[in-house]
């Protein structure tokens, strides 16, 4: 009896183990497939398109070419999972650079999430200055240009330019910081918005966080 006893535990023990094993390996496999098909676009993005571009026709050659707009869809569902394995992006700061670009397809809730997570990874001086600069002001340009300036007075975004402010000091990068919190680029882009309305310079998306309040009615100056 005590040695069923005995056995019966042991085998409750292995199974268990070799669930969890089973359960580790299946996870990692989920996580690869989707990690796999982002590295290997930013690959190929890379030996295609001078990053950044050096203009506007290479921006447009960029974001509008069959593996940006694939990237793009494999960061709207798996931006969390890119920035949890972040480090194995290739191409160092130009194929972390260029995915970030593509994370401007997420909605405003998830981009925010993704900037503090971005800029939490900074101050751990796990990415580079470069790297965040590129996540503050997206290049190439897309529908999250003026996010961070559109959302100026959202909590969030005030925490998050506050707490990037002094890693700037002596920067450029600290002067445009300043110039968000104060609501003075906001201003010139709402001038930019007015001044353009109706021809495709002017066509620059307003993405608000949630219980933001819409500010950029163009009004005359």
């Amino acid at each position: 009896m005590k040695l069923t006893q005995n056995f019966m535990k042991k085998l409750l023990l292995f199974t268990l183990v070799a669930v969890i094993i089973l359960s580790t390996k299946s996870q990692t496999f989920a996580e690869g497939v989707p990690m796999n098909e982002i590295n290997q676009l930013v690959k190929t993005l890379l030996a295609k398109h001078p990053y950044p571009p050096n203009d506007a026709i290479m921006e447009d050659a960029l974001v509008t070419s069959p593996e940006f707009v694939s990237l793009e869809k494999l960061c709207k569902a798996h931006w969390s999972l890119a920035l949890d394995h972040f480090d194995s992006i290739p191409g160092d700061d130009a194929g972390k650079s260029m995915l970030i670009a593509a994370f401007q397809v997420l909605d405003a809730k998830n981009y925010m999430t993704a900037l503090e997570r971005l800029a939490n990874k900074f101050r751990k001086k796990q990415i580079s200055k470069s790297v965040i600069n590129s996540a503050l002001r997206p290049i190439p340009t897309g529908r999250m240009q003026v996010f961070l300036v559109d959302n100026y007075k959202h909590p969030r975004v005030q925490a998050l330019l506050k707490s990037l402010r002094p890693l700037f000091e002596g920067d450029a990068r600290q002067a445009w910081i300043d110039k968000v919190l104060s609501g003075e680029a906001k201003t010139y882009w709402n001038d930019w918005r007015y001044d353009y309305e109706g021809m495709s310079e002017g066509n620059i998306p307003e993405v608000l966080l949630q219980d933001a309040t819409p500010t950029s009615t163009p009004t005359p100056h």
